[in-house]
């Protein structure tokens, strides 16, 4: 299958997902939420802003996904996390779903 789409959308969605972890689990640290929390939020801005206008694309870009790009998305978080592929696999998957729960979401919304 021909890959039209590339995989740069769902790089953004992943992205989100591990900047919305990261956040999280920097707020809940102290087991408790307050002003001090504020300082964690900017660094999921520009993945939000990012993954706003490739949320609606991920269709596309899954429809004509290859293995090779499946390997790169796990690359990608792998690299980004310095993990071993079979855990990047299941972060990079969650990930996704995250993104294909935006895509459900902006449907549900528009209709």
């Amino acid at each position: 299958m021909a890959e039209l789409h590339g995989i740069e959308n769902s790089k953004k969605v992943i992205d989100l997902g591990l900047a919305l972890v990261d956040a999280g689990v920097k707020i809940a640290a102290d087991g408790k939420v307050d002003t001090a929390d504020l300082q964690h939020l900017p660094g999921i801005v520009l993945p939000l802003v990012n993954s706003a206008s490739a949320i609606p694309e991920l269709g596309k870009e899954w429809g004509d996904l290859s293995v090779a790009e499946s390997s790169e998305l796990i690359a990608y978080v792998g690299t980004k996390l310095a993990l071993p592929t079979e855990k990047a696999q299941k972060i990079a998957m969650a990930s996704l779903k995250l993104g294909a729960a935006g895509v459900e979401l902006i449907v549900a919304i528009r209709s």
